[in-house]
């Protein structure tokens, strides 16, 4: 009989899945709230809000053709702000840490807008060697490598970048 289910299709459907699934959701929560008491059942909270901003705000507004940068950084910014102060109480540590955060985030949402504004120019790339410190002969040299700038021979004379 195991000889005639090898090279069998096996299918299985949700509600197959959602019994076994709902019992190992459940033994998690169980060990959680075990474990770490009160600040597990804020932390299973805050996992709850997560996956409800997913659902109901970063998914359907992408879905709606909004711009999927500027709503996962306001997404992850609600999703954040909610679970660190749930998991970690409102005091000032949390809010110093929670403004980093949120300030590093914003960072990271320019720094993708400007590069998707300007992916295939030579622009994020010079910028990349200017906030890495390279030498400039190094930038132009990298971005030349892409055919982009016309680069001076031995002779002085300018030749396509290398293919």
């Amino acid at each position: 009989m195991v000889g005639e289910l090898v090279g069998a299709p096996v299918q299985l459907g949700i509600a197959q899945l959602l019994v076994p699934l709902a019992v190992l959701a459940g033994l998690f929560a169980l060990a959680v709230i075990a474990l770490s008491r009160w600040r597990g059942l804020a932390a299973l909270g805050a996992l709850a809000v997560c996956l409800l901003g997913l659902t109901e705000f970063v998914l359907p507004a992408i879905i709606e053709g909004n711009d999927p940068l500027v709503v996962a950084v306001i997404g992850c910014t609600v999703i954040m702000v909610v679970a660190l102060y749930l998991t970690h109480g409102v005091n000032a540590r949390t809010s110093v840490a929670l403004v980093a955060t949120v300030a590093s985030l914003a960072i990271t949402g320019v720094l993708g807008h400007f590069a998707l504004a300007y992916a295939g120019t030579a622009l994020p790339m010079l910028l990349l060697f200017t906030l890495t410190g390279l030498p400039g002969e190094h930038a132009l040299a990298a971005l030349a490598v892409g055919n982009r700038l016309p680069l001076p021979n031995e002779s002085g004379h300018l030749r396509e970048g290398a293919p």
